[in-house]
């Protein structure tokens, strides 16, 4: 009713400007345009029922279906809060791990990436819920717009209407846009013998943790991975890109100041070998502890004991400063090395049975150090002595250029991250957003059809 009292009022206005003795030629101009618009007006406030009910039939003909959007994007949005659920907590989980810097520089794009679609996805539905709810009132509302007269607000009451038309009937089609026109990237599995996320325990015979060991990993006498430890022995290869092996039996060798020892047990079988624990988790879920049985001691990280293989040892701890061995050789010469790093303090002892004694420094991965060794002659037995003094400063950590066992199976997580990153963007957010533009430029070009120029308002005198 409103807006036909407008569209009259309109009219009449138009009709007195038309028949007023009035010298200005541009004003006087304006009555017949009052009184087209005003007809327009009534003709549009009488015809609504039919408007709306064109356009739901223009709707039913195209299967434009809204129960179709509201699905595509609930599974999207809960998709992606798991994802963003995921995330967090594996970001809160390593940010106290070493190497945090490089997980989270992996993370960081596809954390991005997924808060992005979920604005995208919150947008789209807070637009379509204002569609789906209020489309006949905006309707409506653009109608009465258009009836006030001299077109004050005709462009926006246009807009409401043909923006309603538009979104009512084109947004339910914006999943099938989206599906043709994006193809999601999915992390490529890694093409062999699977991959289990895990923490390897290196500690030496008498079960001491060894400080920053490097462990590398043969499957198939092939070299797998390299990885590095902290200073309590403890190698993360876990979550997201590194791993171990999952069901193929594979060897472990440490490289330890300048030395090689196979780590036991030998070779590794995950199913007899992994234990369950929740300690790491979500980083690993499974703990893998290894022996370096060629390593007597190693009381202080870059400080170890190594014997040959022949070498039968008898170990005496008086505390932890003090070791005593009683080293026997068979079949060959053997001997016990004592290897420690510049910046650490040891003494050695010993009482006959040493054959020779050879001492000299050594460089491992930018770690300077000292070595003595103590041959000990087949069937000979020799008693060392050990005095551990501690060492100065923090220590250095080893220059190891890791190498993950996802990478060996020709899996980048780096680069696969990164590619699902920019799917997730191209299919969630650029290609709605690109929807959402296209249905906004149709509404302002039916806007202009139903709405038409706007008159320019001229006080020339005749």
């Amino acid at each position: 009713m409103l807006a036909l009292a407008l569209a009259f009022l309109g009219y009449n206005i138009g009709a007195m400007l038309l028949m007023m003795p009035i010298p200005f030629s541009g004003l006087k101009k304006w009555g017949p345009t009052l009184m087209k618009d005003s007809i327009y007006a009534m003709v549009l406030v009488l015809s609504s029922g039919t408007i709306l009910g064109a356009v739901s039939y223009l709707q039913k003909t195209l299967n434009s279906d809204w129960g179709v959007l509201t699905v595509w994007i609930a599974e999207r949005t809960a998709f992606l809060l798991g994802w963003k659920a995921s995330l967090t907590a594996i970001s809160a989980a390593i940010s106290k791990l070493t190497g945090s810097v490089i997980f989270h520089s992996i993370l960081e794009p596809l954390v991005k990436a997924v808060n992005y679609a979920l604005a995208t996805l919150y947008s789209i539905m807070s637009i379509g819920v204002i569609v789906k709810s209020y489309y006949v009132k905006l309707v409506v509302l653009g109608i009465l717009l258009m009836s006030v007269p001299f077109r004050l607000t005709r462009a926006v009451g246009s807009y409401f209407i043909a923006f309603a038309i538009v979104f009512f009937i084109g947004l339910p089609f914006l999943p099938k846009f989206v599906d043709q026109f994006s193809q999601v990237e999915n992390i490529q599995a890694p093409p062999q013998g699977g991959v289990e996320y895990g923490v390897i325990e290196v500690r030496d015979a008498l079960g001491n943790a060894i400080g920053y060991p490097v462990v590398l990993g043969y499957v198939g006498g092939k070299l797998a991975f390299i990885y590095k430890g902290d200073s309590n022995g403890i190698v993360i290869a876990g979550f997201p890109d590194r791993g171990l092996p999952s069901n193929t039996s594979y060897t472990l060798e440490l490289e330890y100041l300048g030395r090689y020892a196979t780590l036991q047990p030998a070779p590794v079988e995950p199913s007899l070998h992994y234990k369950f624990s929740q300690e790491y988790l979500p980083v690993a879920s499974v703990v893998l502890d290894v022996r370096a049985p060629l390593i007597l001691y190693s009381p202080l990280p870059y400080v170890a004991v190594f014997r040959s293989e022949n070498i039968e040892a008898n170990i005496t701890l008086s505390d932890r400063d003090r070791m005593v061995v009683i080293a026997r050789a068979h079949a060959y010469q053997g001997y016990i090395e004592l290897r420690f790093s510049k910046r650490c303090s040891v003494y050695s002892y010993h009482d006959g049975g040493v054959a020779s004694y050879v001492n000299g420094t050594f460089s491992w991965r930018g770690i300077e150090g000292h070595y003595e060794r103590f041959n000990i002659n087949d069937n000979e037995t020799a008693r060392l002595e050990f005095v551990f003094r501690g060492c100065e400063g923090e220590p250095t950590h080893p220059s190891v250029r890791e190498v993950s066992y996802m990478g060996t199976l020709g899996f980048s997580l780096t680069s696969d991250f990164t590619r699902l990153a920019a799917s997730v963007v191209m299919s969630w957010v650029v290609l709605p957003a690109v929807y959402m533009v296209i249905l906004g430029a149709v509404s302002s070009g039916l806007a202009y059809v139903i709405g038409g120029a706007r008159e320019k308002v001229s006080f020339r005198a005749w």
